[in-house]
């Protein structure tokens, strides 16, 4: 693995450019998710650039077992084995045809996005690998630069109108959390040494994000997907409910009576990253009324 650098502090004009002027037009889904993905690939680039070339894959996913499967027919193979989609698509090919248009996988690209542009100059934001996202419920995993460590893990859960599956996931993530205390990531990733490397990690909180049909329909559409340098209002305003969504998530789980100590650890350690989320974003508002 190639060596970290500590970023430079970020400054007023950061902010300050980061402010879209972009205004909605008619644009349609699309153009967005295809928008989106380019975003998704800026990510992948500046990450390299970070780096190092062999950590990520071009969706923003960490590289972990599915590499190992030895390529597409592989992968169709471990998906046929685990029988995750064969009743209802007819080829693999058809399989990734409809997950591009999955409203919850759209959410959990977007959902990155959004905390790329906002958290990425101070966190690291990527999508677990394929192996985390199946076995262990983790989509987003989100590292701290400034003490290396993994702080918070989380599953996207599609709109508001998949009730059953919200209370599904709350249910399976809450005894994750409180019966085996916190997620388990087979492929992490942990900066040690000053170097970012693999490694398996223990008692991490997950917990879930879900947004609403009218807040879909509005960021989907909204959304600047000309740069990863720029935020429009709506994607403002989705940061801020995924943070508020976060901390009362985390207050919850670390006013919980009984929960392992090193998860309990963990909760404190989270709030101190949500806090610095929160300047990060007010810096935002501030430097946009200069």
């Amino acid at each position: 693995m190639r060596e970290f650098k500590t970023p430079e502090t970020q400054s007023d004009n950061y902010f300050e450019n980061l402010r879209s002027k972009f205004t909605a037009k008619n644009r349609n889904e699309q153009e967005s998710i295809n928008g989106i993905n380019g975003l998704l690939k800026q990510i992948y680039q500046k990450f390299n650039n970070e780096f190092g070339t062999d950590i990520i894959n071009e969706d923003g996913s960490i590289k972990g077992f599915s590499q190992e499967m030895g390529g597409k027919e592989k992968q169709e193979e471990y998906y046929q084995k685990l029988d995750l989609w064969k009743k209802e698509y007819e080829s693999y090919n058809e399989f990734i045809k409809r997950k591009e248009t999955n409203k919850g996988i759209i959410w959990e690209k977007i959902s990155l996005v959004i905390l790329n542009k906002i958290l990425g100059k101070d966190f690291i934001v990527i999508h677990s690998s394929q192996n985390d996202d199946i076995h262990h419920s983790i989509d987003t995993i989100i590292i701290d630069k400034k003490s290396g460590e993994v702080v918070c893990t989380i599953d996207d859960v599609e709109t508001d109108t998949e009730e059953s599956r919200y209370l599904e996931k709350l249910k399976k993530l809450t005894t994750i959390n409180q019966k085996f205390g916190g997620a388990f990531i087979e492929d992490g990733l942990e900066l040690i040494d000053g170097k970012l490397i693999n490694k398996h990690i223990r008692n991490i909180p997950i917990y879930l994000l879900q947004i609403s049909e009218k807040n879909f329909e509005k960021v989907l559409s909204g959304m600047d997907i000309n740069s990863i340098d720029a935020i429009s209002d709506i994607e403002l305003n989705i940061f801020d409910i995924l943070i508020e969504s976060l901390e009362n998530q985390n207050e919850k789980l670390k006013n919980t009576e009984k929960i392992p100590i090193n998860l309990k650890k963990k909760t404190s350690v989270f709030s101190e990253s949500l806090e610095k989320m929160k300047i990060i974003r007010n810096k935002i508002d501030i430097n946009s009324e200069i």
